[in-house]
């Protein structure tokens, strides 16, 4: 799965490339604080058991009925986020980028570490060194700060299972993980263009999604 600095530079290039369109964001702040939202439930754990992580992200093993399950959360409380719909709207965000990525960010990740000689029951170890490089990079970015000045200024409220009180320490959590820019960060195996590749397919999903 994409870090939280990868779904907030996702959710904020989808915000931008459809302003003034049907599928435009209205309030950013809400929208990016939704696309880290389910990831809230690791606050103060490091990972949270997979139970309570399926949970948070309506997930199933499935992606059809993983979709399904988002379909049904969106329809069963669209009056509940009538006040802040672009809250819901991130959330959703959030889950169709872990699907993009699964789909075709990670596989290109994992072919390319079998390559370089990494042996495979080290592949889920060690993805993690390489997104990290990435967030490395993404920080040095003239765009990032922006991001993250939009978010801070979001209100956290519950949404899934994840809590208001969850949410808000995640938030503050993420602000805080992101607030040094590394001096010279070690380019990895992944770049930039990645981001673009889990942004077309999310951006896919969400479409076909906000269609039904």
């Amino acid at each position: 799965m994409p870090s939280s600095l990868i779904h907030l530079m996702i959710a904020d290039l989808f915000a931008k490339s459809h302003s003034g369109t049907e599928r435009c964001v209205g309030s950013l702040p809400d929208f990016l604080l939704g696309s880290i939202a389910p990831d809230a439930v690791n606050i103060g754990v490091g990972m949270a058991p997979q139970e309570v992580r399926y949970r948070a992200h309506l997930r199933s093993r499935d992606i059809g009925e993983w979709l399904e399950n988002i379909h049904t959360y969106r329809l069963g409380h669209e009056e509940e986020f009538a006040d802040r719909p672009d809250l819901l709207k991130g959330v959703l965000m959030h889950l169709f980028t872990d699907i993009a990525w699964d789909n075709t960010v990670q596989p290109f990740l994992f072919d390319r570490m079998l390559a370089s000689g990494i042996p495979r029951n080290e592949l889920s170890r060690r993805k993690w060194a390489e997104l990290s490089k990435l967030e490395d990079i993404l920080l040095t970015l003239p765009y990032t700060p922006p991001i993250l000045a939009e978010l801070k200024k979001a209100v956290p409220r519950a949404v899934t299972s994840v809590t208001a009180e969850q949410l808000t320490d995640w938030q503050s959590e993420v602000l805080r993980r992101y607030e040094h820019v590394p001096a010279a960060p070690v380019p990895g195996i992944l770049d930039a263009n990645v981001i673009f590749t889990a942004l077309n397919d999310a951006d896919e999903l969400m479409k076909n999604e906000l269609a039904q």
